[in-house]
């Protein structure tokens, strides 16, 4: 199974579902895919997902398996997971598209996507910081503090780094 995240207008293809930040010789895993939906006909399972992210005032937000650690807003339907902020907007959604949909997105990913018949698309939105770091993804863009990335497409084994500099599968 491969995983593709995508973050804005990129995609980053990866053997493992796991995003880490580096920073100063230390990486922090801070997304783990633990399952992936999977319909009644193809096993039946839902998203789970480990997260270790801050939200904007830089408070700790830990879940395990979807199981939330001092967070009071969440959604969840069995191929999304979505956490807001205390004034009602996104922290984070992360959310495993389906074909149909991921096969609408951009050229430059969809052409890439294709290749794969074992493949969960995962889409990440939201606001929120890891470290001392903010990270923020729209529909175009990633940022990494004031550093902007988009348009890009990224194929790689183990999982994706983020980095100050940029992204590294």
């Amino acid at each position: 199974m491969k995983y593709a995240f995508i973050l804005g207008s990129n995609a980053y293809i990866a053997s493992h579902g796991v995003i880490t930040f580096f920073e100063d010789t230390q990486e922090k895993e801070f997304l783990k895919i633990q399952s992936v939906f999977k319909p009644v006909k193809e096993g039946n399972t839902e998203l789970s997902v480990d997260l270790h992210i801050k939200n904007a005032e830089g408070y700790n937000v830990d879940m395990l398996a979807n199981k939330a650690l001092g967070v009071s807003h969440i959604e969840e339907s069995p191929e999304r997971l979505r956490i807001f902020n205390a004034d009602g907007s996104t922290m984070i959604d992360v959310h495993q598209l389906e074909r149909h949909d991921y096969m609408a997105l951009s050229h430059h990913i969809s052409a890439e996507l294709e290749r794969y018949d074992q493949i969960a698309v995962i889409r990440l939105y939201g606001h929120f910081m890891v470290g001392n770091h903010r990270i923020s993804i729209d529909n175009e863009k990633l940022f990494i503090d004031n550093e902007s990335f988009a348009e890009s497409v990224l194929i790689g084994r183990g999982g994706v780094q983020l980095r100050t500099d940029g992204v590294l599968l």
